[in-house]
Order: structure tokens, then C-alpha cells, then sequence
């Protein structure tokens, strides 16, 4: 701060400036209330202009390939005026807090030990060592970029030279949004891309290596869609029985996104979903040997419930009622002109399937599901395994933002409109 006869300015793109609204604050000495500075206000602008400046001194050239330890050196710097100036400092802290005068000098003091310390570290390789020529790579359950490295090395993808890797997206995190798995089928695209691979290489064996790596290394309940249509891309139809898909040249139209922000627990819940629908099933079995899902007939769900625990019935119709809602969906999408409103339609009786039997749902999902559809949304529903996450909705051309700003209104920490993509890519420079 620079200080003009008890007065302190805004700093700004290296210059002292006045605020641009002209107004002063005054600052009262705790131990006497008498005014002993006053400091110039900032506005919305002003704080616009420092976040701006800031992110320009961030990204300029000049910072950007300075390297680790002629930052560390600029620490160095710092700390050193700091405590040349910890008596200065800590008499404005002194005046302004009205602590003792010996505590805000010694603590200023302190700083510069702090800045010290990370200038040290500038430098310093950090980190862990894994050892990939070894059969046996201990990791922890969740380090999907270890598990891969283990899973690969199965598949004759070893590295061998070493590269400065920097990760960034922009889906959020544990929101139902498989972030994750985007994560994990990027990072095999690049090591195979880089390092190679025993046997052909595409897109279907870049989803069953992901899905080894999430589900299969880690002995998880996940599903294989979210590898399959990162991988693939497009609007897609999978057996997950034989991973037999279909790829349709179609788009299903305006989807909106909208995001809870409250955390789901993707494994707990579908756990103790797999594990009722697989005891109702098994219940049935008892009675009907040859039962499966696939081959049920849906006018033959009463008789069906009438085989297993009360408890389990939710369940048992949700899985048979949700098995012929993809076979309709599906059907509807071979369709040469696909009927976007039936589509909508069939989302909707999912959705309701998933709130009222298998109470996967929260009261904020409900009221983003619900100001969707009152805005126009031709069909929604909630993704993910539940608990938490986001919602997706069908909108009509031109009714996007309506759509988004209700999301939001129902407490929505975001809401923006998405469209597929072409698959998982690597772009070589």
C-alpha cells in the first residue's frame, strides 16, 4: 500500500489509483476510535479491473516461462521486503486491528519466513514414484490414472520416457456428468497414442480399457455407457450384455444440462440398487427358473410381484418398466424421423421410475425436473446414479434460456445447453 499522509489508494496494474467512484472510507484506531487513515473505495469496476489484471500478469509470456526457480528467487525477494518493512507494516496492522504493536511486528516478521519457505520448495521435485516395470502396482481404490497405468501395462502399453502432462476440463465433478470416466479414457487415448499398444487400437477397445480400469480393476458396480458413448460418441444404443452397439447419424436435438451442486455417491447407490434388483430377480428364479429381465413380458408384471418381498417389489417393476422404456426408446431412434415428443415422453415415465421406486432423487432434483417441464421442456430426468448430480432436458428450438434460467431459479447451481460429441480424439501437433 502506498501511503499519502494517511492515505492508501487502490493498487492496479502496477499503479497507485484512485477508486472511480471518489469515495473515501475511514478506518478507526480500536484502542482510541480515532480515525487514523482513510482508504479510497472500490467499486465493481475497480475489483473487475484488478481480477483482470492479475489473470493478464498470470498468462503473460514473460511469467509463463519464467522457470521454477527464478520464481522461486521473486519469493525470495519478496520475503526480504517484507521484512524490511515489518516495522511499517506492523504499525498500519497495529492502528488498524488494535493489537499490540510487538505482536503485528513479530507476526509480519513471520510472513516472510512463510514466503521463504515456499520459495525453497520452488525447485524441489515432489511427488511419488510408480513402478511400472513391476507386475504389481499397489494404488489407491479411487487413482483412476495409476489403476490405468497397471491395467495398460497388461495390454503392452509400458512407458518408457517421461512427459510434463497438464489435465483440464471444464464438466463438473462428481455430478453424474462422468467426469471421471472422460478423465480415464482421455489419459488411455494419450498413453496408447504415445506409448503403444499390443493388437488394434480403436475406439471399442478404448471403452472396454476404461471400463476395466473403473469398474472391473476396482471390483465397482458401474456401469459401461458412460466409457462406451465418451469413447464412441454420438447418439449410441448398447448391449451391455456383448457390447453390441448401434451408432445413429442423429442428434436428439437441444439438450440442456442443469447441475445440483449437490454431491451424489455414485457406488454406494448403485450397490444397493444392483443388490435389490439382483434378490428380486433371484426371488423370482425360485418360481420361474428361466426368468431374466430381457425375456420378462411387461403384462406379466403384477404376476411377477407377486413372487418376491414387499420390499423388493419397487425395484423388481422399476427394472422391468425401465427395460421396455430403452426397447421403446430404441425402436423410436430407428425410426427414419425420429418423434422427439415420444422421446420426451419416455424420459419422463424414467424419471418417475427413478424418484418414486428407486428414490434416487432430492428435493432440489425434483425442483429442477419440475420448473423444466413447466417451462416447456419436452422431456427430463436425472442423471447419474443419483442422491445428487444433475438433470438433463429436451428443449424446442428457441426456448433454450427460458428453460435454463427456470433450472436455476429452482436452485441450480448452473444449467448451459450441450450437444454430443464425435468421440474421444487425440490432436497431434
Amino acid at each position: 500500500m502506498k501511503k499519502l499522509d494517511n492515505h492508501f489508494q487502490l493498487y492496479i496494474s502496477g499503479e497507485w489509483k484512485s477508486g472511480s467512484t471518489n469515495q473515501i472510507m475511514h478506518s478507526q484506531n480500536p484502542h482510541n476510535n480515532q480515525t487514523w487513515a482513510s482508504f479510497d473505495c472500490a467499486s465493481e469496476m475497480d475489483i473487475n479491473l484488478a481480477v483482470q489484471s492479475a489473470k493478464d500478469a498470470l498468462n503473460n509470456q514473460s511469467w509463463k516461462s519464467m522457470t521454477a526457480s527464478d520464481r522461486g528467487k521473486l519469493l525470495y525477494k519478496l520475503a526480504d521486503l517484507i521484512e524490511n518493512n515489518a516495522d511499517n507494516i506492523g504499525n498500519i496492522e497495529a492502528q488498524d486491528s488494535g493489537k499490540l504493536l510487538a505482536e503485528t511486528v513479530s507476526q509480519t516478521k513471520y510472513v516472510s519466513e512463510y514466503y521463504r519457505y515456499f520459495a525453497g520448495m520452488a525447485d524441489k521435485i515432489e511427488g511419488s514414484t510408480l513402478p511400472i516395470d513391476k507386475q504389481d502396482i499397489k494404488v489407491e481404490k479411487d487413482d483412476y490414472l495409476v489403476i490405468a497405468l497397471k491395467v495398460l501395462r497388461r495390454h503392452g502399453c509400458i512407458p518408457n520416457s517421461g512427459y510434463n502432462i497438464s489435465i483440464s476440463g471444464d464438466i463438473p465433478i462428481n455430478a453424474g456428468l462422468s467426469s471421471s470416466s472422460a478423465l480415464t479414457i482421455a489419459w488411455i487415448n494419450f498413453l496408447v497414442a504415445v506409448f503403444g499398444i499390443d493388437g488394434q487400437f480403436n475406439s471399442i477397445r478404448l471403452a472396454k480399457l476404461a471400463y476395466e480400469t473403473e469398474v472391473i480393476e476396482r471390483n465397482s458396480s458401474g456401469g459401461k455407457m458412460d466409457q462406451f458413448t465418451i469413447s464412441l460418441g454420438n447418439l449410441i444404443y448398447l448391449n451391455t450384455e456383448d457390447d453390441s452397439h448401434v451408432l445413429f447419424s442423429k442428434s436428439m436435438g437441444n439438450l440442456i444440462v442443469g447441475v445440483s451442486g449437490i454431491d451424489k455417491d455414485t457406488f454406494g447407490v448403485l450397490a444397493s440398487l444392483k443388490t435389490k434388483a439382483l434378490k428380486a430377480i433371484n426371488q423370482v428364479k425360485s418360481t420361474i427358473a428361466n426368468f431374466e429381465i430381457k425375456n420378462s413380458k411387461i403384462e406379466d408384471l403384477e404376476k411377477y410381484l407377486t413372487l418376491i418381498d414387499p420390499e423388493l417389489k419397487p425395484y423388481l417393476s422399476a427394472a422391468i418398466k425401465n427395460y421396455f422404456i430403452t426397447k421403446a426408446a430404441y425402436s423410436e431412434l430407428k425410426n427414419e424421423y425420429s418423434d422427439i415428443n415420444h422421446l420426451g415422453d419416455l424420459m419422463n415415465k424414467h424419471h418417475l421410475l427413478l424418484r418414486d421406486n428407486l428414490k434416487i432423487t432430492v428435493p432440489r432434483i425434483d425442483a429442477m425436473i419440475e420448473n423444466s417441464l413447466k417451462a416447456g421442456a419436452i422431456g427430463a430426468k436425472i442423471i447419474g446414479s443419483g442422491g445428487g448430480g444433475c438433470i438433463v432436458a429436451i428443449s424446442e428450438p428457441g426456448n433454450e434460456e427460458k428453460i435454463i434460467s427456470e433450472i436455476k431459479k429452482a436452485g441450480a447451481v448452473d444449467a448451459f445447453l450441450i450437444k454430443e460429441s464425435k468421440g474421444a480424439l487425440v490432436y497431434k501437433k
